[in-house]
């Protein structure tokens, strides 16, 4: 009886494939395509996958230390104003002085790039403000490196000087320090003033909050939100109620890097990474000189 049952179970089955063998065979055929799709699919997302980190790390500090002068015109904490290296020499072109911080320093590179007709000053030193009041820095020698500048302000007497800072580091004093700085450099006859104002500062930093977009859509991100400081829009206002009260131009680099849909990445726009690389929010030298094309396009700044 068994016998039986399994022959004709068997014969049955056979006759059943026999009539359908056509729909198997495309049952079988979509299976196998369905496999193969999957495999490009993670073949891709592992290339794409690949390409956003190469393009997150695409970051060259030692390029962009040299880029800002580090060491010579933007000293480090452990240097002081002895330490300033060949940042200014005779060219008869009218001086442009940079003055502040690192914040400052990542301004150089653009400014160095496109201002062909002015004399680039750079006076720039880490987690040091450009202050003529004393202890607003948070390193040690900020006020003699900042009287040190303010004595190259009388020697060199330049036509525009241009201030800034990593202000969101600082306590809430340096925003009536910076105010007097203003007036020292109006006593002094400096004819036009820069204020700039915080850049974009996203959460733990941009890298970080890109590739965490990266991983919600699975789409190079042009412009985050999401991480953003958003108390760097408070910081903007400040600075502008003080340039205003001083009649000084202020430029906020928020309004080039960052709208309601929120703020430039870097991808598809640098030629190399982002616009800034560490948790700081320090800007790359291809977003340096974005930044200074930018402002030059729309008559902030001119040539």
């Amino acid at each position: 009886m068994k016998m039986r049952l399994y022959t004709f179970s068997k014969s049955r089955i056979v006759k059943i494939f026999q009539k359908y063998y056509v729909i198997f065979g495309l049952i079988l055929l979509w299976g196998l395509v369905y496999l193969l799709s999957n495999c490009l699919q993670v073949t891709k997302g592992f290339e794409a996958r690949n390409n956003i980190l190469t393009k997150i790390g695409s970051l060259d500090s030692n390029g962009d230390n040299q880029a800002v002068r580090l060491g010579k015109c933007n000293l480090y904490q452990t240097q002081g104003p002895k330490d300033f290296n060949n940042c200014y020499s005779s060219n008869g072109k009218p001086i442009l002085l940079l003055w502040g911080d690192s914040f400052a320093a990542h301004l150089y590179p653009g400014l160095e790039h496109y201002l062909k007709n002015r004399n680039v000053v750079q006076y720039t030193s880490s987690a040091c403000p450009p202050s003529s009041i004393t202890n607003i820095g948070v390193r040690f020698g900020c006020d003699e490196i900042n009287e040190h500048i303010k004595l190259e302000v009388l020697k060199l007497s330049p036509t525009e000087v241009m201030l800034a800072a990593n202000w969101r580091s600082y306590p809430a004093s340096v925003f009536s320090a910076i105010d007097e700085t203003i007036l020292f450099l109006q006593k002094k006859g400096v004819r036009k003033i820069y204020l700039f104002g915080q850049p974009p500062h996203f959460v733990p930093n941009l890298p970080r909050a890109t590739y965490s977009a990266y991983l919600l859509t699975s789409k190079e991100p042009i412009k985050i939100y999401k991480g953003l400081d958003k108390t760097v829009y408070d910081i903007d206002s400040k600075l502008k109620l003080i340039a205003l009260k001083r009649g000084v131009v202020f430029v906020s680099i928020l309004a080039i890097f960052c709208d309601g849909k929120g703020c430039l990445t870097g991808i598809n726009i640098l030629n190399r990474g982002l616009v800034s690389y560490d948790e700081a929010g320090h800007l790359t030298k291809d977003s340096s000189l974005y930044l200074i094309d930018q402002l030059l396009s729309k008559k902030v700044i001119y040539e």
